[in-house]
């Protein structure tokens, strides 16, 4: 029986044969008709199968994170669509979301319009102060309890800092305190900002050098369910190919360059049924093509 609910089109009709792109060091790359067909396909709400299976492994490797034990993945046309999708999903005229005192533009811009109030929580060289959010959250805020706590946590925009794991740490059990749903928005994750903390992917302390551990995966280790995470290939996807060769192997999906990804989300379960009657996409991020640590590497495998 051949369905025609979906009203997909015959892939012969495609006009596209197959997609070649030249990179900068002057190699090409090609995707292939079965991949390029697909790609001008429809594909499940999530994404594409492979794709979906990609962005899993790597949270696997990154935050120990297990799609469909711990969490949902759904891949988006990049994490500010994730994170305006996420914002109006939680968010409602009147609501107060609390967001570090500098919040990047981007999640302004989307707030803004909606009527939400915005409780800016008080931070210095070390990124948002857990004290300050502590006391914004026992009453320090105007308007509605606050349900949604944003903050980039590595390389904040615009400020630059990059939150310990003592004060990750800190700021997930507060959030596990006052049943907040905590949104991770972390573009530079696969970026070393610094001398000493290149490395990520782990869960030391928070001494320099020591490898810093995401909220997705603090959420992943407790059992919380309240993050929802977003990640983009965007800040690192001008790297040359080759710095990708070193994961490329155990995790790319067989059809799918990882130079081409462009982002994907993470969402634990509570989140989709608290918000049950809104579609998949609403809970969604996107992840950034970061070179991995060595740690990181030998665990992939």
């Amino acid at each position: 029986m051949i369905s025609l609910g979906s009203g997909s089109p015959a892939p012969e009709s495609f006009p596209v044969r197959d997609v070649t792109v030249t990179l900068q060091d002057g190699s090409t790359l090609a995707l292939g008709e079965s991949a390029t067909a697909a790609a001008m396909q429809y594909s499940p709400t999530a994404g594409l199968p492979e794709l979906v299976q990609w962005v899993a492994e790597l949270q696997a490797v990154e935050h120990r994170w297990q799609h469909e034990t711990d969490g949902h993945i759904c891949v988006t046309t990049g994490s500010q669509n994730a994170l305006h999708l996420a914002l109006q999903m939680l968010l409602s005229e009147g609501d107060t979301l609390l967001a570090d005192e500098f919040l990047y533009p981007g999640a302004l811009e989307t707030v803004r319009p909606m009527g939400v109030l915005v409780h800016g929580v008080a931070g210095d060289e070390g990124g948002m102060d857990p004290e300050a959010l502590e006391a914004a959250l026992a009453g320090g805020t105007a308007g509605r309890r606050p349900r949604v706590l944003y903050t980039v946590p590595s390389g904040h925009n615009p400020t630059g800092t990059t939150l310990s794991n003592e004060r990750r740490k800190r700021i997930y059990d507060l959030c596990m305190q006052y049943d907040l749903i905590l949104l991770e928005d972390d573009p530079y994750w696969f970026l070393c900002l610094d001398e000493n903390g290149g490395n990520h992917g782990g869960s030391g302390n928070s001494g320099p050098g020591d490898p810093l551990e995401s909220f997705l995966s603090l959420d992943a280790r407790h059992g919380g369910q309240r993050v929802l995470r977003f990640d983009s290939l965007s800040k690192v996807r001008r790297w040359p190919r080759s710095r990708f060769d070193s994961w490329q192997r155990p995790l790319a999906a067989p059809s799918i360059a990882p130079e081409l990804l462009l982002g994907c989300s993470s969402v634990a379960p509570r989140l989709l049924l608290d918000c049950s009657s809104m579609p998949l996409p609403l809970a969604c991020s996107c992840v950034r093509g970061r070179r991995f640590s060595r740690a990181a590497c030998a665990s992939a495998g």
